[in-house]
C-alpha cells in the first residue's frame, strides 16, 4: 500500500520485516526493490531484484521438473498398463 501510494520510505522497514519473517515471499522482495529504487539506493535495489530473479529462475525449474516427472510417472502408468 505504501509503495503505491509513493511513500516509499515508510515502506521500506515493513517490507524488511516481512522478508525477515518469510525470506522466500517474492512480492515483498520485489516491492522492497522498487521502494528502495525510487528512494535512490540503486545498488541495494539492484541485490533484491536479482534477489527476486533467482528465486522465479528456481521456481520454474522446479515447475519443470515437476512436468518431467508427471509425464514418466503417467507413461510408466500406461506402459503398465499395456498401452
Amino acid at each position: 500500500i505504501q509503495v503505491n501510494a509513493g511513500r516509499y520510505d515508510e515502506a521500506v522497514p515493513p517490507l524488511r520485516r516481512a522478508l525477515e519473517l518469510s525470506p522466500d515471499y517474492p512480492e515483498a522482495r520485489y516491492a522492497l526493490a522498487t521502494a528502495l529504487m525510487r528512494l535512490g539506493k540503486t545498488e541495494e535495489a539492484t541485490r533484491e531484484l536479482e534477489r527476486v530473479e533467482q528465486a522465479q529462475r528456481q521456481m520454474l525449474e522446479e515447475r519443470r521438473r515437476t512436468m518431467a516427472r508427471e509425464v514418466l510417472e503417467e507413461e510408466a502408468k500406461a506402459k503398465a498398463a499395456g498401452r
